[in-house]
C-alpha cells in the first residue's frame, strides 16, 4: 500500500508469537506496501473522538520560528511545546493567500485563483467532522475562504474572533464544554501572526527596528498568544486529551524577496510553514517528508475512522506517527494570489516556480537554498526538465478552475 495513493488497508492478525511480525515485515518488504506498525491510537480516537484546536498563526514563515532554527528566540511557547508534538520540518500552504490556503485545509483540495467560478460543490472538513457528532466554532475567517458552493457546510456554526484574541472566543468554548460535556469540540482559531501592518510599539521591538526585526518580534508576540491559548485549555481541563495543531496560512516576503506582500509570490518564504501537531499517545518526533495544507483532512478522517469516498488531492500523515522512512517521492504545488505564479515544490528539494504572463521560470533546491538564490534551471535538458516538471505542467493546465489535476 503506497501511502500517497492509496487508503487500502491490509490488517495482519493472530495471537502472540504467532508470526504476525514476520508476516508484517514480509509484506512491508514489497515497494508497493508501507508498513505502519502496531497500534491502538486510531481504536481509541474511533470510540472516543476527541476535541481538535487548530490555530494558524497568519504570515508566519516557519524558519523565522526558533522551534526551526532561527537565531532570535521568536517562539520559546513553541519550542516548549514541540517537546510534547510532531514537528513537520517540510510543511507547506497550498497559496500564498489566507483564503485560499484556508479553503484547502477545509476540502483538502488545490483552490484555484478563481475559486467563485467553480460549478461544483465539493465536501468539506466540516461535514466530516459532523459525522462524529462534533461541535464546530470556527474562526470569522471560514466566512470568506474560498470554497466555492459548499462552504454552507460550515455556515451553521458559531464564529470566533477574526484574530482569536477576545474574551468572548473562550465564553463560547466554555459555554460549549458546559452545555454538552461529552460532545467532542472542532474549535478554529486564527491569530494575526506575522501580518501586516507591522505596527508595534517601541517597548515591543525586543529585536531591533528593523524590517526583519520587526516581523520577528510579531512573530515573538503569536508564540505569546498561542502560550495563552494552551493555558486556557489548561483551565478547562482538556489540554492533554485534545489534539493541538499550531499551523499557518501562508509567508510572508522576506530576505532577498522582502516586499511584504506574502499573496503575490511563490518563493520558500511565501509558502514554507510551521505545522505542529500534538496527539495524545503519540510520541514527540519530527517528519521531514513533505506535506501540505491538503493533508490535514485526510489526516483527521483517517484519525477518527470517518469514511469519505470524494477523492481527495491531500494524503494523511498518519503513518508518520509510526515510522519515520522516507516515502516516496511527492510534490506539492502552490499559487500566488490573482498573479499568475505557480509553484512545485518536491520532496527531493526541488522547486519549480513559473509565472505565466512574462514566462518567468526558476528552479532551486530550496533544501539547501532556502533563499532561493541560485537558479539551477540552466543545468538541466530540456528533455530532463520536461519529464521532472510533467506533474507541475498539469496543475498549471487547470489553474483557471479547480487544479483537479488528479482526474
Amino acid at each position: 500500500m503506497n501511502s500517497y495513493s492509496s487508503k487500502k488497508l491490509i490488517f495482519v492478525l493472530g495471537l502472540p508469537r504467532s508470526g504476525t511480525t514476520l508476516i508484517h515485515q514480509i509484506l512491508a518488504s514489497h515497494k508497493d506496501v508501507y508498513g505502519a506498525g502496531e497500534t491502538d491510537i486510531l481504536h481509541d480516537y474511533f470510540l472516543d473522538p476527541p476535541n481538535i484546536f487548530v490555530v494558524l498563526s497568519d504570515a508566519t514563515y516557519a524558519r523565522r520560528l526558533s522551534v526551526y532554527g532561527h537565531s532570535n528566540n521568536t517562539s520559546p511557547v513553541l519550542e516548549k511545546f514541540a517537546s510534547k508534538a510532531v514537528l513537520f520540518n517540510n510543511f507547506y500552504s497550498t497559496s500564498s493567500a489566507t483564503l485560499l490556503g484556508v479553503a484547502s485545509l477545509f476540502t483538502g483540495q488545490y483552490i484555484g485563483n478563481y475559486p467563485h467560478k467553480l460549478n461544483e460543490t465539493r465536501d468539506t472538513l466540516c461535514l466530516s467532522l459532523k459525522k462524529k457528532n462534533y461541535k464546530l466554532l470556527l474562526s470569522s475567517w471560514i466566512d470568506k475562504a474560498s470554497f466555492s458552493k459548499e462552504k454552507i457546510q460550515c455556515q451553521d456554526t458559531p464564529r470566533l474572533s477574526y484574530n482569536g484574541d477576545e474574551d468572548d472566543d473562550w465564553d463560547k468554548i466554555r459555554n460549549a464544554i458546559e452545555e454538552s460535556p461529552k460532545r467532542p469540540l472542532f474549535v478554529y482559531l486564527h491569530m494575526k501572526g506575522g501580518h501586516d501592518p507591522w505596527n508595534l510599539p517601541e517597548e515591543e521591538l525586543i529585536f531591533g527596528k528593523g524590517k526583519l526585526d520587526t516581523y520577528d518580534a510579531l512573530l515573538y508576540k503569536a508564540d505569546r498568544q498561542f502560550g495563552d491559548i494552551l493555558e486556557n485549555l489548561r483551565k478547562l481541563n482538556i489540554y492533554e486529551n485534545s489534539i493541538i495543531i499550531f499551523s499557518s496560512d501562508h509567508g510572508i516576503g522576506l530576505g532577498k524577496h522582502l516586499d511584504q506582500v506574502s499573496y503575490s509570490r511563490t518563493y520558500n518564504v511565501n509558502l514554507q510553514i510551521p505545522f505542529l501537531i500534538k496527539i495524545p499517545g503519540v510520541n514527540a518526533s519530527q517528519v521531514s517528508n513533505v506535506y501540505s495544507l491538503i493533508d490535514i483532512r485526510p489526516s483527521l478522517e483517517e484519525l477518527l475512522g470517518i469514511q469519505n469516498n470524494e477523492p481527495l488531492h491531500g494524503v494523511s500523515f498518519v503513518s508518520e506517527f509510526n515510522s519515520s522512512a522516507f516515502q516516496n517521492e511527492r510534490c506539492v504545488f502552490g499559487i500566488a494570489a490573482f498573479q499568475n505564479y505557480f509553484s512545485m515544490q518536491c520532496s527531493s528539494g526541488i522547486k519549480i516556480i513559473y509565472q505565466k504572463d512574462y514566462d518567468f521560470l526558476y528552479m532551486f533546491n530550496s533544501f539547501f537554498d532556502p533563499w532561493e538564490l541560485s537558479s539551477l534551471i540552466d543545468q538541466y535538458s530540456t528533455e530532463n526538465f520536461e519529464k521532472m516538471a510533467h506533474p507541475f505542467i498539469k496543475f498549471i493546465a487547470y489553474g483557471g478552475k479547480s487544479y483537479a489535476f488528479t482526474k
